[in-house]
């Protein structure tokens, strides 16, 4: 899932501080299972765009650039119920976008297609998972089901990609 150890090594650094605080926001049974949908998601859209030539997608830095948009749209909620007026709401996009663009768009090896589908699936995720009423957050049966979901998603597409390959 990686081209480089460059590369490995920005998605984990970049990809363990994303979950850190997508999980302080969702919990992290629900914030694992809101990042693996969000690269899910990211990879089919980046699919749809490599057609017929999909192959040219690596995977897992979708899931890295989800998870910034998950926090990014979580932070958009929140810090819409503020006062401060348009600005305030709007600055977490604004820093998001900037983080996707300094961190995934440089290097000829650079995925900037999927990069930008896992930023675009993480907000629709991110928005979502932001409405999620506290209580249900707090549930541990909710948090029980997500972390299940997870872990099946993620042995299902680890399933896939060894038999498509």
């Amino acid at each position: 899932l990686h081209s480089d150890l460059a590369h490995l090594f920005g998605n984990i650094a970049f990809g363990i501080w994303f979950l850190l605080l997508t999980a302080r926001a969702l919990g992290a049974p629900i914030a694992a299972l809101a990042i693996l949908l969000g690269g899910i998601l990211g990879n089919v859209l980046a699919a749809g765009i490599y057609y017929p030539h999909h192959s040219l997608s690596i995977g897992a830095s979708t899931a890295v650039f989800a998870a910034l948009a998950i926090v990014v749209a979580h932070s958009m909620r929140y810090w819409g119920l503020l006062a401060g007026g348009a600005l305030r709401r709007w600055s977490p996009l604004v820093g998001g976008v900037l983080l996707l663009a300094y961190t995934g768009t440089g290097g000829e090896r650079t995925d900037v297609a999927a990069h930008l589908t896992g930023f675009v699936a993480g907000l629709l995720v991110g928005w979502i998972g932001s409405r999620l009423p506290e209580a249900a957050l707090r549930s541990p049966r909710l948090q029980a089901t997500a972390a299940a979901a997870a872990l099946i998603l993620l042995v299902s597409s680890w399933l896939v990609a060894l038999v498509v390959d």
